[in-house]
């Protein structure tokens, strides 16, 4: 069979547009994941993560939308192609850590782990002080929410 490549018609561009910029906010449902630290595939709830999503809009950068192919699967490029991403403040995610308002935690013991972890922050004790009063421990006041 031999393709014919015909230019795309505007509503062919606005289709592929529009599909495209629905596709960034989707993930599976569910599927298998390999746990990094135990290097096991396990079936996984995606869905439980929770995750919100940032999506930059990239159209006035060099950055593709949208990038695929067997290497790109590989996360060290993933992440070296997010970390690239920083500098450029058009498209980078920042903010302070007073924009937090609430740090959720399941257990006591996450409690304590977190605030070890902040603890660690270069920063005034002031806003340390801050940063652990914004923890909510779920097990314990999950049900005034």
């Amino acid at each position: 069979m031999k393709t014919i490549n015909l230019p795309e018609s505007i509503l062919e561009k606005n289709l592929k547009s529009q599909l495209l910029s629905q596709l960034v906010y989707m993930k599976p449902y569910s599927g298998k994941m390999e746990n990094r630290l135990q290097k096991k595939t396990l079936e996984k709830c995606f869905t439980d993560e929770c995750e919100w999503r940032y999506i930059p809009d990239v159209s006035k950068t060099d950055y593709s939308p949208i990038y695929f192919g067997d290497t790109i699967i590989d996360l060290g490029n993933i992440k070296d192609l997010s970390d690239s991403m920083i500098e450029n403040k058009e498209i980078s995610l920042t903010f302070e850590y007073s924009d937090l308002k609430y740090i959720i935690v399941k257990t006591d013991e996450d409690f304590r782990f977190i605030v070890k972890e902040i603890e660690k922050f270069a920063l005034p004790k002031e806003e340390l002080y801050d940063l652990i009063s914004k923890i909510i421990i779920w097990d314990n006041d999950g049900g005034d929410f």
